[in-house]
């Protein structure tokens, strides 16, 4: 809904009735979004971009497919769940399954010359730290993390038992964590 249509006296009134709703919902909306994120802070930052949201799109409001109150707990779910994808596309570390020295980070936040830089430099010490640990330990984390293999999965295909391959990757991870400190210390 625009400035211009909340001026005028109908629209006023329709947009003061669903911010009054929203806020008398506002409990019942925080515990859905806390349920699908599981972190008060961002909870309470959604809730506010939903009622946002809300007072914007009013005009997608269509009383015949449910009560406001539906639809303001729907649309307050969905924005949650678009806070993962975004969160996951954010931070999500692509590692081309060929070569683990080329890895690129892709993060849709970089916008900045500053952004860029850092992130060009991210990538480089990832390689780095991967440069430390064996070939071994390389793949059960790409494996593991990059292309989202169960430890279950992985350690049928490579026919070792379930805690060894759990072993081995807390094994890697120590490494690449040791490789951190190590630069940093």
């Amino acid at each position: 809904m625009s400035y211009n249509k909340i001026m005028d006296k109908e629209n006023r009134e329709s947009a003061n009735n669903l911010c009054q709703r929203a806020l008398a919902l506002s409990p019942d909306i925080y515990k859905i979004i806390c349920s699908i994120v599981r972190d008060s802070h961002d909870s309470e930052d959604i809730q506010q971009d939903a009622i946002i949201l809300a007072l914007t799109k009013s005009e997608s409001y269509a009383p015949s497919r449910g009560s406001i109150d539906v639809w303001l707990k729907t649309l307050a779910a969905n924005r949650a769940r678009d806070y993962l994808r975004y969160r996951k596309t954010r931070s999500k570390i692509l590692v081309n399954s060929l070569d683990i020295d080329y890895c690129i980070i892709r993060d849709t936040r970089a916008k900045e010359p500053y952004e860029i830089a850092q992130l060009s430099e991210s990538r480089e010490r990832i390689r780095d730290y991967l440069a430390r640990i064996s070939d071994e330990q390389r793949t059960l984390l790409e494996d593991h993390y990059y292309n989202g293999q169960t430890t279950i999965e992985i350690s049928r295909r490579l026919n070792v038992p379930q805690r060894t391959i759990k072993s081995r990757i807390h094994k890697a991870k120590e490494m690449l964590h040791q490789a951190f400190l190590d630069e940093f210390a």
